[in-house]
């Protein structure tokens, strides 16, 4: 998922704003953070590597890349959310095994097709909710 905010604050005040809601380091994968940050990772003085402060465990969570570019009259973050690589890289393996293996098995049967489509749909929801969820938090965190 690619999109990008425009904001009139400066560059330095945006990257001070990602920086006070971002925290080092996540110790534990299910605790928040006692200083009320809402990311964790790196924020750079003109790019970002943050992935959201959760309480439960998402293997789809997004990996939120960010580039920070100073226009003339403020600032536009581009952003880049994808899923971690070695998700992305289970998910091309098992539906390959899962399309080849269905591939063989039809002869006019679409039971096959139903559970590739509803494989499909169940791991891509819980991305998507991720993103929007990230999405709906940058937005807010940058127009403040």
């Amino acid at each position: 998922m690619k999109f990008s905010l425009e904001t009139t604050k400066t560059r330095e005040e945006v990257v001070r704003l990602l920086q006070s809601k971002t925290s080092s380091k996540k110790i534990f994968w299910c605790s928040r953070s006692s200083e009320g940050n809402d990311f964790y990772g790196e924020v750079n003085n003109d790019s970002f590597k943050i992935r959201r402060i959760i309480w439960y465990r998402n293997s789809f969570q997004p990996i939120i890349r960010g580039n920070i570019v100073e226009l003339t009259s403020g600032t536009r973050v581009e952003i880049t959310m994808r899923p971690h690589l070695f998700i992305l890289a289970f998910t091309v393996i098992l539906l390959y095994f899962l399309f080849s293996t269905f591939a063989t098995l039809t002869n006019g049967d679409y039971v096959p097709f139903v559970i590739l489509t509803a494989f499909l749909l169940l791991a891509y929801a819980p991305y998507r909710i991720e993103c929007l969820i990230a999405k709906k938090k940058l937005v807010s965190l940058l127009s403040e």
